[in-house]
Formats: C-alpha cells, sequence, structure tokens
C-alpha cells in the first residue's frame, strides 16, 4: 500500500513541479494519500512557490527549507498561527522522515520547529474596521517577557500582533491578525495594521536573531494581506501620524524613541529612530539580503 502511495504522490509532485519529500510529508500531515485530495494542494503549493519564488531573490527552488513561505501560504487557516504550526508539522515530517514513506531531510528554515506560541492579550478590538494596509514597527524598551505581561493586564489598556525576542527571535502572537490590537495611538491606522514588537532598546543595537525572524514574520503579513513591501506601508511607531494634529507624528501620544531629538513640536523630521537597521530590515524583507543565513 505505501509503495502504491509513494508511486501515486511521487508522479504528482513530478508533474506539479514541487519537491517529492515536501508533498510526502504534506500528506503524512493531512493524513491525505489519495491524488483525490492532494492534487489541488499540490497544485497550491506551486501557486504560492511561483508567487515567492519570483519576488525574493534569496530563496532557491533546490533548497526545501526555500519553500517555508510557499507552505506557510498555502496552509488551511488565515492566520500565521494556522500556517506556522501547520508548516512546523510538515518540515518536522521531513526532518524525522516518515516510515516508509520519507527519509529524514536536511535543511534550514527561518523559524524554529514547534508550535508557535500563543499568550492572548487583555486588550484589544475584536474584527477590523478597515482593510489591513500597514505594518508597524515597535520596540518595547524592555523585555520579552516583561511586555508579554503587560499586555496580559486588563490596566495596560494596549497590545500588540506580536512579540519578539531578541536572543533567537522566538515569536509570541498576542492579538489574532484579524482582530486590531491597541499600539499606535491612531484608531484608522490600527484598523489598518500589523504590530510587531521587538525586545531591546532603541538606544542599544537589535541581535541578528531578531531581526531575520522579524523579517521572515513580516514576509508572511505582506504577503497574506497585500501590503506593499515599502516604506511608506512598512513604518516605525514614530511615524504614526497625530490623528488630531495634521503634520505631526507618534500617534496622539507623540511616541518617540529615545534618541530621537525634538526641537519643538513632534513632526516628521524627528525620524532618527535610534538603531533599528531600516536597511537591513527592508533588504530582508523584499529579499535583497538573505532571511536565512
Amino acid at each position: 500500500m505505501l509503495a502504491e502511495v509513494l508511486l501515486v504522490l511521487s508522479s504528482l509532485a513530478d508533474r506539479a513541479g514541487v519537491p517529492r519529500p515536501l508533498l510526502l510529508a504534506m500528506s503524512a500531515v493531512e493524513k491525505c494519500e489519495t491524488l483525490e485530495c492532494m492534487e489541488p494542494r499540490a497544485a497550491e503549493l506551486r501557486a504560492q512557490a511561483d508567487f515567492t519564488f519570483a519576488q525574493y531573490r534569496d530563496l532557491r527552488e533546490e533548497r526545501l527549507g526555500d519553500w517555508h513561505e510557499a507552505v506557510m501560504l498555502s496552509a488551511p487557516g488565515s492566520d500565521w498561527r494556522d500556517a506556522a504550526a501547520y508548516a512546523a508539522e510538515v518540515y518536522t515530517a521531513l526532518r524525522e522522515g516518515v516510515p516508509g514513506l520519507l527519509a529524514p531531510q536536511d535543511f534550514t528554515l527561518p523559524f524554529p520547529l514547534g508550535p508557535p506560541l500563543l499568550m492572548l492579550a487583555a486588550n484589544f478590538s475584536e474584527g477590523r474596521e478597515l482593510p489591513i494596509e500597514y505594518l508597524v514597527i515597535h520596540d518595547m524598551e524592555g523585555s520579552y517577557e516583561g511586555t508579554q505581561l503587560l499586555f496580559l493586564s486588563a490596566d495596560t489598556q494596549a497590545s500588540a500582533h506580536f512579540d519578539i525576542r531578541g536572543a533567537d527571535g522566538e515569536i509570541t502572537q498576542q492579538v489574532p491578525s484579524t482582530d486590531t490590537a491597541w499600539h499606535a495611538a491612531n484608531w484608522d491606522l490600527n484598523s489598518q495594521s500589523i504590530a510587531i514588537e521587538h525586545e531591546g532598546f532603541a538606544e542599544l543595537a537589535f541581535p541578528d536573531a531578531l531581526y531575520r525572524s522579524s523579517a521572515a514574520l513580516a514576509r508572511f503579513i505582506t504577503d497574506k494581506f497585500a501590503i506593499p513591501k515599502d516604506r511608506q506601508h512598512v513604518i516605525g511607531h514614530y511615524e504614526v501620524p497625530d490623528p488630531h494634529h495634521p503634520g505631526w507624528y507618534g500617534g496622539y501620544g507623540h511616541h518617540s524613541d529615545p534618541c530621537d531629538a525634538w526641537a519643538g513640536e513632534p513632526t516628521w523630521h524627528n525620524v532618527i529612530a535610534c538603531r533599528w537597521d531600516w536597511d537591513r530590515y527592508m533588504a530582508l524583507l523584499t529579499g535583497a539580503a538573505p532571511v536565512v543565513p
């Protein structure tokens, strides 16, 4: 029976133009061994691969790990956690192998294997009033665990969709992507954005693992919601317009990073953003630099 499954799925993989081991791992995870159920999955994976390999110059089809974004985008479910959990199962099956069907494979991934973490914040609004068009980059000015606890407290009256740990790039989701986090001090912008918090302090350098993990996460978000990968749509908190004062920024709270030097009113010229390397981050996000070292 396994020999028949191997033959059918290997032939399908060749026709669809997807790696045989990857399709076999997907079949094992989805408990789907027939041509009828795997043919549309192979076609969806190929379509997402066409999309990702065309836009990210750092990806190569011959490397199994470089299919990770296409696997996530083709996953059942719409949120990052659903996609990341599915991809983790598929790549775990690849790494460990499937007895009688698939030998263990070797690859490198942008995210650690394992189920993604969820720690639901106390304060956010269900649903969206506007389409998602922006990604907002925050720094915690503190620790990963401390920020998680802050968002768990109803007294904080704030939240973000994702937190990223500095040392290893671990990601925790605190607000579903389809819901509105309270992060930018601008309700319209909140309704149109995904927020990522980064462990660390703006006056200090951010770790390599944090940049790479954040960029890999940002690739999925910008791909999933068709957010342009440019600095007009991927912005810092300090660049969020003040909804009450045209020409002022940082939201209505006039957020700035510690080494911003305001002279008078909080206006657009305050764009120092301390040690966050925008050129590097955007290169990782767009594929001009490899997100996996």
